[in-house]
Parts: C-alpha cells; structure tokens; sequence
C-alpha cells in the first residue's frame, strides 16, 4: 500500500506524456523557432529578448542536423520531458516537506495536467523556459540537504547545474534567488552568497559581454518610466499573474484572488514554523514572486493582460504548488476533508485536460497554415526562382525574420522537404515574397 502513491505518480507521468504528445500530434514550428532553426544562428552566445539560451540552440540544430523538419513530435518531446521532470522534482519537494503521499501525488498530477499553461506544453520552444526552470528546482532540492559539514562538497556541483540552467533561458535568474534562500535558512548568510555568486558571476560576464557587443540585440530600456509604476504597476502585474494562475484551476473566474488570500493568510500565520521545518516551501515560493516582479519590470510595455500569459502563470502555479500542498496537508485532515479535498483536485485536473485540448487544437490552427505557407513558398522558389525576393519573409506574421533565402536553404540541405499546401497559402506566400 505504501507504494501505490508512487505507482499513482509514475504512471500519471506516463499518462501525461501520452496526452500531451497526442493533443500535440498536430502542433509544428512557430516563431521564435525559426530563429533557432535558421542555419546561419552559428553564434552560441546570441541572446534572446534578452535570455541566454546557448542550450536550447544546441538541441534545436542537433535535432535539424539528425532528423531534420519533417516532423515535430522530437522537438516537441525534449520540451513535454522538461515539464514531467519539473513536475516529479515538485512531487519530491512536497514529500520531503513532509506532505502526504497522496496529496502530493494529487498535487504533482495538477501540475502535470495544468491547461492554463499549455503555451509550455505544445510549444517545443519552451524547453529553454521549462528546462531552466526543472534545473532551478534541481537545485533547491539538493540545497535543502545543505549542511556545514557538506556544503564545500556541494558548491560546485550547485554551482555549476545552476550554470547550466541560466544558459537555457533566463528564467532561471529566479529560480537562483530561490536557492539563495533555502542556503541561507541551512548554511547562512555568507554561504549562501558565494553559493550564488558564482553563477551570478558567469550570468554577468554574458551579460556584460552581449550589451557592450552592438552585433548582438539585448532589450535596453528599463519599462516602468516614473517611480509610481515601478513601485505600483510593477506589484500589481505580479498579483495578478498569481491570481489568473491560480483562478486558471477552476472554471470560476477570479477565484484566485480568494485562494491567494488564503495562501497568503495560511503562510503568514505559520510563518515561524513553516521557516523552521519546511523552508524549502517558501524557496520556491519566493522564486514565484521574483518572477513575477521581474516579469512585470521587463515586460510591463507590452500590456498589462500580457501578466496572464500561459508560459508566465505556468510558472507562478509550479513555484506555489509545494506551499500550496503544504497548506492543504494541514488543513485537510479527517476523512470527510480528505475526501473533499481530492475531489477538487481530480476535478481540477479533469478541467487542465480539457484546457489542454482546447489550446492545442487552437494552437495548431496557426502553425498548420504557417507550414502551408512556408512549402508553398518553398515552392514558388523552385518553380521561379527570378521572380521571388530571398530576403523576403514568406510568412511575417508567425515565421517573422524567417526570410526565403533561410528557407531555401533548410529545402536544399533536405532538411525540410516540401509538403502539400492549398491555393489559399500559395496566394500569401506569392504575395509575400514576389509582389512585395
């Protein structure tokens, strides 16, 4: 009996991974994503919007070098088994905070089938963001067995995962500020410095180097522009990527407002207690919010609804799931509250698989036409090669600084060859690299 919950949980991995690469049968390569698969992306260190994301360019050229385009389902792989490793890493965070293991379990199979976060789910290239966020998990997991007896043995192989996160997207910059805390409640202050500081030492040399080197584009301006939007705007863009996380469990809009409440009133009254014995929940809490407030201090031009954005509240949920479970673990006891209390969660996971299907056949509509129009203009190429402009972009809108020559080049290497289309996409694709 003791071992059902860990059956229960190995096979939720396999159910999800199932699920989420049959919905995602019909995904294909969307925007940035040429970016990476373009030939001529030789520079390892470029960043992107800002993230250092060396690691995600290697597994993307490795992938068109072996297997080449004509199939999705690889990419999108890499990006579904950082998803599952992330979820088994919350799973084993919340049974070593002493959560029970069904509800961990319960918890951890949320997290598998969260809808509200498909964007990280169909997308192959969200394994940079998901990947540095498992990696970062890794890490807190490992430092929460810290001691002064062990922690020179530890230091460089923190170090150095922790390395390995941030050069998969910066995402992991949060994820950092995490660990900070979970070293400084079990070795203290100075430890925990030199325990970050290495890594941050290396973010900074990238840094420094891509902002000073005008062949690379790093975003420049700060976004909040006076002192009130970044002491107001700021805060609240992060509340509100928590509550549409957490609202996104349910069908009933705004309900995180009363859950975060709640969260915010359970961890404040066992704040003393939770810090002494379960501090680990409050790392990765504390990574949520500086997220969020990091989010909201480089992305808050875009709009203030950009806070709910699938891949952000994704995200936020991942790094409250272990406080959240450890909230539910004190409350829910006695059978009728247990009872209850698994209910919510299976119905809460019945609502994520229905989001899932929603946003992957959503999803695919965009991608599907995009692949119609990049092989009509594939073929339009071949057909006219005098007529078309090589440094046009066959499809602006979902494949933007995608130009035809890129193109060309993936369909003469036979890393892509070219598929069916209909008259529609061949319309578009004339008009975006002929008459253009």
């Amino acid at each position: 009996m003791k071992r059902l919950p860990l059956l229960f949980h190995l096979a939720s991995l396999g159910a999800a991974f199932a699920l989420i690469m049959y919905l995602g049968r019909a995904q294909w390569f969307f925007y940035d994503e040429w970016l990476f698969i373009s030939l001529r992306a030789t520079d390892w260190i470029t960043p992107h919007l800002g993230h250092w994301s060396t690691i995600p360019m290697l597994l993307t050229q490795g992938l068109v070098r072996t297997i080449g385009l004509d199939q999705y389902w690889p990419y999108l792989a890499l990006a579904v088994l950082a998803h599952l490793a992330l979820a088994h890493l919350l799973w084993r965070a919340m049974n070593r905070l002493g959560v029970r293991p069904w509800l961990s379990t319960l918890m951890a199979a949320v997290f598998l089938f969260y809808g509200a976060g498909s964007e990280n789910l169909f997308w192959a290239f969200q394994v940079g963001f998901v990947g540095a966020i498992a990696l970062g998990a890794l890490t807190l997991l490992l430092a929460d067995r810290l001691t002064r007896e062990n922690y020179l043995r530890w230091l460089a192989p923190l170090s150095l995962i922790s390395i390995v996160s941030l050069m998969f997207a910066g995402t992991a910059l949060a994820m950092i500020a995490g660990l900070a805390i979970i070293a400084f409640r079990r070795v203290g202050l100075w430890r925990a410095a030199l325990l970050v500081a290495v890594p941050g030492a290396v973010y900074s040399v990238w840094y420094v180097w891509v902002k000073t080197h005008p062949i690379y584009f790093m975003p420049s301006d700060w976004q909040p522009r006076s002192i009130s939007e970044l002491l107001l705007a700021v805060p609240l863009y992060a509340l509100n990527m928590i509550q549409v996380a957490l609202s996104s469990l349910t069908p009933v809009q705004y309900v995180g407002i009363v859950l975060g409440v709640a969260l915010l009133v359970f961890a404040l009254v066992r704040f003393r207690r939770i810090w002494r014995d379960q501090p680990l929940a409050f790392a990765f809490a504390f990574a949520g919010i500086v997220f969020a407030l990091l989010t909201g201090f480089s992305r808050l031009n875009l709009s203030f609804e950009a806070s709910g954005s699938s891949r952000y509240i994704y995200f936020a949920f991942a790094m409250l799931v272990p406080l959240i479970a450890v909230g539910l673990d004190t409350v829910l006891r006695g059978r009728i509250l247990a009872a209850v209390g698994a209910t919510l969660l299976a119905g809460s996971i019945v609502w994520g698989v229905w989001g899932m299907r929603i946003s992957a056949d959503a999803q695919s509509r965009n991608e599907l036409h995009t692949r119609e129009v990049l092989f009509a203009a594939a073929a339009i190429r071949e057909e006219h090669p005098d007529l078309v402009d090589e440094k046009a972009e066959p499809e602006p809108n979902y494949a933007p600084l995608f130009t035809l020559g890129e193109l060309g080049e993936l369909v003469d290497a036979g890393y892509l060859h070219i598929g069916p289309y209909d008259d529609e996409a061949y319309r578009e694709a004339w008009h975006n690299i002929v008459e253009k």
